[in-house]
């Protein structure tokens, strides 16, 4: 929550977030991402999530990009995405 506060006081236009669940219990995790969604909501800053928890992270995105060895594998709106097809491009 700090490093997510030091981020926002330069008033960006793009906060780019690597692993905020990261050592988290879960019930932290579920605070940091609603923290994070009440901050998209009020200030519209774009926000880069880069996370392993999925099922966090995609309750937040818009658009969903998966990389394997620097490339993307898959890339999604919102309104299409499919958790099946997320998992097949993971696996």
């Amino acid at each position: 929550m700090v490093a997510i506060g030091r981020g926002l006081m330069s008033s960006p236009t793009l906060l780019m977030l690597d692993e905020p669940s990261l050592g988290l219990a879960p019930v932290l995790k579920k605070a940091v991402f609603k923290k994070v969604q009440e901050i998209v909501e009020k200030t519209k800053i774009t926000v880069l999530i880069i996370e392993q928890e999925i099922k966090y992270a995609l309750k937040l995105a818009d658009r969903a990009y998966m990389l394997k060895k620097g490339r993307i594998t898959f890339e999604e709106d919102k309104e299409n995405l499919n958790i099946e097809e997320i998992k097949k491009a993971y696996f």
